[in-house]
């Protein structure tokens, strides 16, 4: 959730380290929201987001 605020406040970069943060506690919140949440649309197209989400190894779900 704190990725989406800070994309949305134009912090980009701190987006994506709130993003390896979940990634790397394995936050399952995270996991979810990646799925499905439209907030995150902006955010797939970058490859570090993919690489987080695909790290997760999230049954039946990749990022590509």
């Amino acid at each position: 959730m704190l990725a989406i605020a800070a994309t949305f406040a134009g912090e980009w970069e701190k987006g994506l380290a709130y993003i390896e943060r979940a990634e790397s506690e394995r936050d399952t919140l995270f996991g979810v929201l990646a799925r499905w949440w439209p907030e995150y649309d902006s955010m797939r197209k970058d490859a570090r987001f993919s690489a987080a989400v695909d790290r997760l190894r999230l049954p039946g779900f990749r990022s590509a």
